[in-house]
């Protein structure tokens, strides 16, 4: 079976005048999928990463090519990084979020209602529109729940007093 994928793929024409996709396209592609599967393991995976900040820089490259494309209003982005203002054909909205949202959003990771449920400053609807425009994401049907990043203590040297007088056995 697997050789029956791999020889049709091979009898695909190609297209030999295509640009090689950039780094940031593949970083923004492997950090999505990498959190899908960390998705479907109902695991949490690294939401302050490198991968994900260059992810999240595509994202906002990619929305301000769609809202622009689709002569959308602009879109002002505040995460963790700061603000970042979106090119659009009108006057912006605000949007306050994490940069895992926003590239979890452009990638329609997330439900209809989940990305209107966002810290938006006005009615999102049109923005949606244009960011899915293409076809090439979409939001879901249903919300999509993630697994929350719990952290636990690290220590440096030596568990804190309280721990370190558990007998060993407790460890095990």
């Amino acid at each position: 079976m697997p050789d029956d994928v791999l020889n049709e793929w091979e009898a695909l024409p190609k297209d030999l005048g295509d640009a090689r996709p950039s780094f940031a396209a593949l970083s923004f592609d492997v950090v999505t999928h990498e959190h899908d599967i960390n998705h479907a393991l109902g695991i949490a995976g690294d939401r302050s990463s490198l991968s994900v900040r260059v992810g999240a820089e595509r994202a906002r490259e990619r929305m301000s090519s769609m809202l622009v494309d689709a002569g959308a209003p602009g879109v002002t982005a505040t995460t963790e990084e700061g603000t970042h203002h979106l090119a659009g054909a009108t006057a912006s909205i605000e949007l306050c979020t994490s940069r895992y949202a926003l590239m979890r959003l452009t990638t329609g990771r997330m439900s209809r209602r989940q990305a209107e449920a966002l810290e938006w400053s006005s009615d999102p609807s049109v923005v949606l529109k244009a960011l899915f425009a293409d076809g090439f994401f979409s939001l879901q049907p249903h919300d999509v729940i993630e697994t929350e990043v719990r952290y636990l203590p690290i220590w440096v040297d030596r568990p804190p007093r309280s721990l370190a007088k558990r007998p060993a056995a407790a460890w095990r």
